[in-house]
């Protein structure tokens, strides 16, 4: 994970048939930003490689810290 272009790059080893990238996608991002996987919104994106995600309700402190770290 790192900021490529002002853009968070993730590298998800799921292949992407029948949404499987996607859903790691989430659970990665669930689980370091400190939320549930129903608070992680795919918006655009689902076939393809650059994805317009919404995290609702992340946990400020930790979302910094994750933030920084990139």
């Amino acid at each position: 994970m790192g900021i490529q272009n002002n853009r968070i790059k993730i590298r998800i080893s799921a292949h992407p048939q029948e949404g499987k990238a996607n859903n790691q996608l989430i659970k990665f991002l669930a689980k370091n930003f400190g939320v549930a996987k129903s608070q992680v919104l795919l918006l655009s994106g689902e076939s393809g490689r650059e994805k317009r995600i919404r995290i609702t309700s992340p946990d400020k402190d930790k979302t910094a810290r994750l933030l920084s770290k990139l």
